[in-house]
């Protein structure tokens, strides 16, 4: 197994990544409270749902807390006590289960400080919601691929996390990597997303993307 450093990741990216990415040096606060409605693209890459639709409820309260859902379901996540996101990770990985060919992801909520990814097969994605702390991240592979880290960017053009892939964009499909492409034509800008304080904490919609990234 071999374990991969955060300096020698390479960056699908023009956005420059501060120290304060690094494991466990500290980082502005980013509290998260409340519901919405989404979804989990084919990818694993979180977007918005329809609440109408969602047959089912997934709480997360503390550290270590996991919830199995098959990809384009609607579902409702909520975090009915207020957390702060840049301690934690929101961290969505493709399970082995697949049923009527949808694929089936874990959701599992991870302290961001001291946490590490595997990846073990090609073109593998790992989504890691956190904008201020990278994971380490070992390769359980005897091949020679790529690691790559693309910025995960939701609403307002803010960075809410990093996609994690095994594989070279040519061959391998990253919505993340198109959803930079697409704005990067549009000439947007992008910056991680702000902190903020217990009275003013961001709604878990926050972290679902852009519906173009679903394609």
């Amino acid at each position: 197994m071999k374990s991969v450093v955060n300096t020698a990741i390479m960056f699908i990216s023009a956005v420059l990544i501060s120290a304060g990415c690094s494991t466990c040096l500290p980082v502005p606060p980013l509290y998260v409270q409340g519901q919405a409605a989404v979804q989990v693209t084919k990818h694993g890459t979180l977007v918005r749902g329809t609440a109408s639709e969602a047959d089912t409820t997934i709480v997360f309260e503390k550290v270590g807390q996991s919830a199995s859902v098959y990809s384009d379901n609607s579902f409702i996540l909520s975090i009915p006590n207020t957390i702060d996101m840049a301690l934690y990770a929101l961290q969505v990985k493709e399970s082995d289960a697949v049923t009527a060919g949808q694929k089936s992801f874990e959701l599992t909520l991870v302290e961001s400080c001291m946490p590490s990814i595997t990846i073990d097969k090609h073109c593998k994605i790992v989504n890691w919601y956190n904008p201020y702390r990278i994971p380490e991240i070992r390769v359980n592979n005897s091949e020679t691929d790529q690691l790559i880290l693309t910025p995960l960017i939701s609403g307002d053009n803010t960075i809410v996390g990093y996609e994690v892939r095994l594989g070279d964009s040519e061959v391998c499909d990253s919505p993340a990597l198109r959803q930079l492409k697409r704005l990067r034509g549009k000439q947007a800008t992008f910056s991680r997303a702000p902190s903020n304080t217990k009275k003013t904490p961001r709604n878990p919609e926050f972290f679902a993307g852009f519906p173009e990234i679903r394609k």
